[in-house]
This record gives C-alpha cells, sequence and structure tokens, in this order.
C-alpha cells in the first residue's frame, strides 16, 4: 500500500515508471473534490508517454446524458471516437466490461441491458460498467473510474472487470471509499489523508 501526503501531492511510492500498463491502482477515500484531484492527477503523472486518457462517470462532468438511449451512447461515443465503422470496438468494449446489448431487459442476466432502455433507467451497477464501456471505445491507454460513491450491490463485481480491462493492457486508476473490496482487487492502493482505509 502507497500513501499520499496531500491531495495536490503526488502519490508517494508511485512513480510512472513503476506502475505497468496492465495494472489496477484503486485511490481509496471518501468522495469529494480531494478524491477526484488525485484521480486526476494520477491519470496525468502515470499516463504513459502521454497517450489517451478515458474517464467513467456515472454523474457530473463527462458523464452520459441519463435520458439517452444505451444504443445511442454507444453510437455517439464510436463517432466521437472517429469510429465509421464502430460495430465491433463497441462490441469489444461491451464484452470487456462484462455487457450484452439485448432487445428486451433479462432480470435473471446480470449484465444484459436493452438497446433502448435510458442511461436512467439502468441498475447502478450497468451504469458504472456502460461508462467504462463507453470509455474503452477510443481504447484509452488510461482508464479513470469516478464512481461517486454509488451504493452498489455488486461492488465485486465491477472490481473484477476492473481487473480484466487491466490485464488486457489499460492502466485503470478507479476511486473508492474503502480498500475493503477495491484491496482485494487492485494491484497497488493510494489512500488519501483521512480517508475511512487509513
Amino acid at each position: 500500500m502507497v500513501t499520499v501526503t496531500g491531495h495536490s501531492a503526488p502519490a508517494r511510492g508511485v512513480a510512472p515508471a513503476a506502475v505497468s500498463a496492465a495494472e489496477l491502482l484503486a485511490v481509496i477515500g471518501p468522495a469529494g473534490p480531494e478524491r477526484t484531484a488525485m484521480l486526476v492527477a494520477l491519470g496525468r503523472g502515470l499516463r504513459p508517454g502521454g497517450r489517451r486518457t478515458g474517464v467513467a462517470r456515472v454523474y457530473g462532468p463527462g458523464a452520459p446524458d441519463p435520458y439517452d438511449r444505451v444504443g445511442e451512447l454507444l453510437d455517439l461515443a464510436a463517432v466521437h471516437a472517429g469510429l465509421r465503422v464502430g460495430a465491433r470496438r463497441i462490441h469489444e468494449a461491451l464484452a470487456a466490461a462484462g455487457l450484452t446489448l439485448a432487445d428486451h431487459p433479462d432480470p435473471e442476466r446480470p449484465g444484459v441491458i436493452p438497446r433502448r432502455a435510458r442511461f436512467e433507467h439502468l441498475g447502478v451497477c450497468d451504469q458504472l460498467l456502460l461508462a467504462v464501456a463507453l470509455a474503452l471505445i477510443p481504447a484509452p491507454d488510461v482508464l479513470l473510474v469516478d464512481p461517486a460513491d454509488l451504493a452498489v450491490p455488486a461492488e465485486g463485481r465491477i472490481w473484477a472487470r476492473l481487473r480484466g480491462v487491466a490485464a488486457a493492457g489499460t492502466l485503470v486508476i478507479a476511486a473508492a471509499p474503502a480498500a475493503d473490496v477495491a484491496g482485494d482487487h487492485a494491484h497497488r492502493t493510494v489512500v488519501l489523508p483521512h480517508g475511512e482505509a487509513v
């Protein structure tokens, strides 16, 4: 485990050369501007070669429009990524996030989301994983995940998916309120001062 000296200071023990592209780094601490600032600072400082960064959020700037339908969000993400034929890349990003598109909801199968459902009508876990898939469509080198401490009943499912994304070669930096579940999946953790997990 590594610690930090303040919200604007670099993480002690975490240097760009020490973090590989295929790692999952958890930033532990209560939701708020300090944790978000650390997430962004780490993403900027650990970005390999200054390449692309993707951001997955459910609320706030950069989050999907809650009124947009799942299919629309995926198509828009492909267009913004400059992909003329984005079906294959969309499918790969959904698979990496553990999601499957369907015409109708299937409550018996987690991760099956209806193409025509509005983002706001998805379950919390599926919202966050869809945000991850949308951020993965342009194939970023670094993925920042800021869940804003949603009450997620399947938190382990999310962290397992993030570890899988990292294993495929993307540096993943994700925020969490405590180290209990995140610490089981993350390769490294950064604990904010005065955070719950210190």
